[in-house]
């Protein structure tokens, strides 16, 4: 992607989504839920600084959230984990 010019400087912008989701089944293949999380992130940086670290930190704190937004979900639904007794 080719630089933007702002006050003089170029500049590059990077943004990206991170959409996760995650079936979870009994063992017998019975469906227990469907769980999803999504978070985006973006920057805006000088085209001749901006370090690619930088770019794979807001990465992973993305994934992180859409994770984080997973496990709330599968603790709200603690009560379908449990297992049924026989008898």
């Amino acid at each position: 992607m080719a630089p933007v010019w702002l006050l003089g400087l170029p500049v590059k912008s990077s943004e990206g989504v991170v959409n996760i989701t995650l079936k979870v089944y009994r063992r017998d293949g019975t469906p227990i839920g469907v769980y999803s999380g999504e978070a985006k992130f973006s920057e805006s940086h000088s085209a001749s600084g901006g370090s690619p670290s930088a770019m794979g930190a807001r990465l992973n704190k993305a994934f992180t959230q859409a994770i984080e937004q997973i496990r709330a979900q599968i603790i709200a639904d603690e009560q379908k984990f449990q297992i049924p007794s026989s008898g």
